[in-house]
């Protein structure tokens, strides 16, 4: 009996590929450009955590304290670059 059984890999144009193409043009080059320092930061700001354990603090009170400047630092000096086609625009 004959029986369709369609392309061995199908494309679609479904969300997978929206966010698939948001990754690979946004997210990556990001975390490629900022490897660096994002690394840097989290290890900074893990360290503070840490200091504020052995100081006495509870783990939630610190994290909550530490964790949102730590995350303000990263993006502080962070490089921010969005390509557009065949040119870079700096933000």
């Amino acid at each position: 009996m004959p029986v369709f059984s369609g392309a061995r890999i199908q494309r679609g144009h479904g969300l997978g590929s929206m966010l698939g193409g948001f990754f690979r043009r946004l997210v990556l080059p990001f975390v490629k450009n900022n490897a660096k320092n994002l690394l840097m930061n989290a290890v900074k700001t893990g360290m503070e955590v840490a200091d504020d354990v052995l100081e006495g603090r509870s783990l939630e009170e610190s994290a909550k304290r530490r964790v949102p400047a730590g995350i303000k630092r990263t993006g502080a000096r962070s490089e921010v670059s969005v390509r557009i086609g065949r040119s870079t625009r700096e933000d």
